[in-house]
Parts: C-alpha cells; structure tokens; sequence
C-alpha cells in the first residue's frame, strides 16, 4: 500500500534519520516485546471503555507468564524478562475495538515473528491469554482476529 502513495503523501511516513537527535530519550527496543491498545476514547468510546480492561489483563498474564511490565518504578525499558504495554491514540476500525499491535522485537530469534508488528481486531480479556501464548510466545498470527501487520522493512503481511 506505501508503494501506491504519492510521493508527497511517502515522504510524510518515512522515518528521517536527522529527526533522531531531537528525541534522545527513544529507545529501540530489541528484545521487550510491545503491546500498543488503542485507547482513544474521544474518537470513540469503545476502544476508550476497551483499552484499559486489556491493558490490565495484558499485565497479568504477560506477568503471569514470566514478564514484567510497564509501570513500576525502577522498569526496564529493553531485557528479555520484560513486554512493553501503552495504550495509544487511534489506529482506525473503531468497531472493531479492542484493536491491539503485538510488536514482537527482532531479538526474540526464537520467534518466527521477530521484527514484525502484527494488528489485531475484536481482542475482549478472554483472548489475552491466546494472544500472549500463540503470538508474544509462540510465534503464531491469530487469524480470527489478524487485521494485517508489517514487517521491519515495510513488508506488508496478509493471511
């Protein structure tokens, strides 16, 4: 789909390696995996009601399977005993909430997804588990609930 953009429209996507310096506290993360909830309420209150249910669900059971997670004091950003989870602003498809992004790092080697951003739809708490064992841990795309996913070089996945 980049490929079909106009060039002004590319341009507007594409990282700029000069804008680097003026964010020194960003860290590329290699080995955490991430998970990115859509919590954007004001653009529709089922993903701002969602959000916060799946991110406390996503807590335990990555706790519960052996990461620590965001918000404590003295976290980790990057270690393999570590997943990342923020809610974030609005990634489209509102009905489709809870609409999470499973970033598995390039330094989970053993995962077949290592380096791949996978999106997810129609995630409630009772899919958490699932989507914790079969993709963080298990390298697998949940197809009931795949809405697509990219790749390190822009590569776009589909089913």
């Amino acid at each position: 789909m980049y490929s079909s953009l106009p060039e002004s429209k590319r341009k507007e996507l594409t990282r700029v390696p000069s804008f680097a310096p003026k964010f020194p506290d960003a860290i590329d993360t290699q080995l955490s995996p991430t998970i990115l909830i859509c919590g954007h309420g004001g653009r529709d209150m089922r993903c701002g009601i969602m959000a916060p249910v799946l991110q406390d669900e996503f807590q335990r059971v990555l706790r519960a399977s052996g990461f620590s997670s965001g918000g404590d004091a003295n976290s980790v950003i990057d270690a393999p005993d570590h997943a990342n989870i923020g809610l974030i602003s609005h990634v489209g498809g509102h009905k489709y909430a809870g609409n999470v992004i499973v970033y598995i790092p390039p330094g989970m080697t053993s995962n077949p997804l290592a380096g791949k951003g996978i999106w997810y739809g129609r995630i409630e708490p009772k899919h958490v588990e699932g989507v914790v064992s079969e993709t963080v841990l298990g390298g697998k795309v949940l197809v009931d609930h795949f809405r697509g996913g990219i790749g390190e070089d822009g590569e776009i996945l589909r089913l």
